[in-house]
C-alpha cells in the first residue's frame, strides 16, 4: 500500500485530574496552569503537534499548534498558558496526524496552588 493507507492519527486523551496525588490539599483549592513541557521523539522534522486542554468538567477545548519544524532539534515543546487560567480540574488531548511516527516521552505541568488568605 501506500504511505497514507497505513497513516493513523495520534490521539491521546488524558482522564479529568485535579492533581491531589500530589498533596491531598490540592483536591480542595483551585490551581494556575502556568505551563506545559511536551517531551517527544521524532525523526522527520515535519507535521504539527496539537495540544488541547478543558477546564472544570467543560467541553470546550482550548487547541495550541506546535510546528514540529520549528522545534526539532530540542526534542520538546513549551507552552506557557495565559494568565488567569485556574482550574478545579484538567484534561488534556495530544493530536498529530501526519503519516511520520512520533513518540511522546513525558508531559509535564507547572501548576501552583490559587493563593489561600484566612480572614479570621
Amino acid at each position: 500500500g501506500t504511505r497514507a493507507e497505513s497513516a493513523i492519527a495520534m490521539e491521546y486523551i488524558s482522564h479529568w485530574d485535579d492533581f491531589g496525588w500530589i498533596n491531598p490539599s490540592f483536591k480542595r483549592v483551585r490551581k494556575r496552569m502556568r505551563a506545559v513541557k511536551i517531551y517527544y521523539d521524532r525523526v522527520s522534522a515535519t507535521g504539527t503537534l496539537t495540544f488541547g486542554y478543558f477546564l472544570n468538567g467543560s467541553s470546550s477545548r482550548t487547541d495550541v499548534d506546535f510546528s514540529l519544524t520549528t522545534y526539532a532539534s530540542q526534542g520538546y515543546v513549551l507552552y506557557n498558558f495565559p494568565l488567569g487560567k485556574y482550574f478545579n480540574n484538567f484534561k488534556y488531548r495530544l493530536y498529530q496526524s501526519d503519516d511520520q511516527s512520533i513518540t511522546i516521552k513525558r508531559v509535564s505541568f507547572i501548576i501552583s496552588p490559587e493563593p489561600y488568605t484566612s480572614l479570621l
